[in-house]
């Protein structure tokens, strides 16, 4: 998860496998990326295939929203989030993909 986070932070657009936990927080398809099944060489080559066929706009504008995606999580949020689970506090779900 931390290694997706880094490449939203750093403004990238995502190609993540099914598999990828953080997909779930990260990841917008379409929007910021695309999302493969894991061990399939073909869906993964026709993701590469359409990010490397966007055009400079649109690279950005995905990268840009791969960067506002990163703020979901920020150390106060993590800290937010510790002290819940310390308590004992339901887990509240909200993933949007």
């Amino acid at each position: 998860g931390v290694v997706v986070h880094e490449s939203c932070a750093a403004g990238l657009p995502l190609i993540l496998s099914d598999h990828v936990g953080a997909a779930s927080v990260f990841l917008k398809r379409g929007e910021n990326g695309y999302r493969f099944q894991a061990g399939n060489q073909k869906e993964l080559q026709h993701c590469l295939e359409d990010l490397m066929a966007l055009d400079d706009d649109r690279l950005w504008t995905m990268g840009e929203r791969s960067a506002e995606r990163s703020f979901q999580i920020t150390p106060e949020k993590w800290v937010d989030e510790l002290f819940r689970l310390a308590s004992g506090v339901p887990v509240q779900t909200g993933a949007d993909d």
